[in-house]
């Protein structure tokens, strides 16, 4: 067996365990995140929150419309049970009840108006809440599939484990070294030993001489462009 072997073998069930990492990185991101639960959780709240505005300046109207209804009765009782005063005193309680009477007609026509928006608003709740729920159901279904696969992944890591470190005995220490080195620098992107095909490095591509190449076969040799270890 070649010395580069050990390192070669090492490196497929390290990338291996790099890239199942790097998966089980992306489905964690997106567990329970669904966009369109998001957006329509949103949406929702959104339509909640004009429900409730509303229903708010309706109880408002109302207990003006209440209020003025009261003093309205009040003044018509002191106009009409028979000790008013003044005729030009009679003549103002009229003419500030006739207002009243005005701004109470005012107020009918926007509680009426309020009560639509609040019937509306109350229907848009609901439509905001069934697509919630259809959304929710379907992101279920989806967490599903995020789960097995997470599942399966944390597998393949475990069931990959016991083999990189089996891997790890066969490399000997000086060798483990320089890879470890080379599989850290960002310029090498985790590929610290570049398998030779047909006659150039599979690292960076670089054409070998008949030399290199006889030289890589035989001992421990790096690219002369990238610096990695070259397999044959």
């Amino acid at each position: 067996m070649s010395r580069t072997k050990p390192l070669f073998d090492l490196q497929t069930l390290q990338s291996q365990s790099d890239a199942a990492r790097a998966k089980l990185v992306r489905v964690d991101a997106v567990f329970g995140r669904a966009p369109a639960v998001v957006a329509a959780r949103g949406a929702l709240e959104e339509r909640t929150g004009a429900l409730a505005s509303v229903e708010t300046s309706l109880e408002a109207c109302q207990s003006e419309r209440h209020a003025l209804r009261d003093r309205i009765a009040a003044e018509e009782k002191r106009l009409y049970d028979g000790h008013g005063g003044s005729v030009r005193e009679l003549e103002s309680q009229k003419a500030n009840i006739d207002a009243h009477r005005r701004q109470l007609g005012v107020l009918d026509d926007r509680a009426l108006r309020l009560m639509l928006s609040r019937d509306e608003a109350a229907a848009a709740v609901d439509v905001a809440q069934g697509v919630l729920t259809q959304a929710a159901a379907t992101a279920a279904g989806n967490d599903a599939k995020l789960i097995e696969a997470h599942g399966k992944l944390e597998a393949m890591l475990a069931a990959l484990a016991p083999r990189i470190a089996e891997a790890l005995t066969h490399v000997e220490a000086t060798d483990l070294a320089l890879y470890t080195r080379l599989r850290s620098d960002p310029r090498s992107n985790g590929i610290a030993v570049a398998k030779v095909t047909g006659d150039a490095c599979g690292g960076c591509g670089r054409s070998l001489t008949t030399a290199e190449a006889q030289r890589a076969a035989a001992v421990l040799t790096r690219c002369p462009a990238c610096g990695r270890i070259l397999h044959v």
